[in-house]
């Protein structure tokens, strides 16, 4: 339900508000299955990483790359690296863009 609400702040624009409540779904541990915890915790650090774009770029995009590293094998990274790739066409940095969709091949996340 946590995860929920930080999803409607970041949909009505309040990244602030987003963040925050996101926090606080990354310390609470449901009796949930381990395959779902994953998927919410995953889901969770990805929708913190778009809360945080309009902040110095560092700071999404490092959070970005450790929900890959924490959470590899979920649908949540694989579109981690579509929002990256986006962000860079946004700036103009296409061949950056180009190199980060190609990362998702040769990582193997699709697997």
């Amino acid at each position: 339900m946590i995860w929920l609400q930080g999803r409607l702040a970041f949909d009505s624009a309040d990244a602030e508000q987003a963040l925050r409540i996101l926090e606080r779904c990354s310390r609470r541990r449901s009796e949930v299955e381990p395959q779902l915890k994953d998927e919410i915790a995953s889901t969770a650090l990805l929708l913190k990483a778009r809360a945080e774009f309009p902040w110095p770029r560092s700071v999404a995009l490092e959070t970005l790359k450790r929900l890959r590293e924490i959470h590899p094998k979920t649908d949540a990274a694989i579109f981690s690296y579509l929002i990256e790739s986006e962000y860079y066409t946004r700036h103009e940095k296409i061949d950056k863009a180009r190199t980060t969709l190609i990362s998702v091949i040769d990582t193997g996340v699709s697997e």
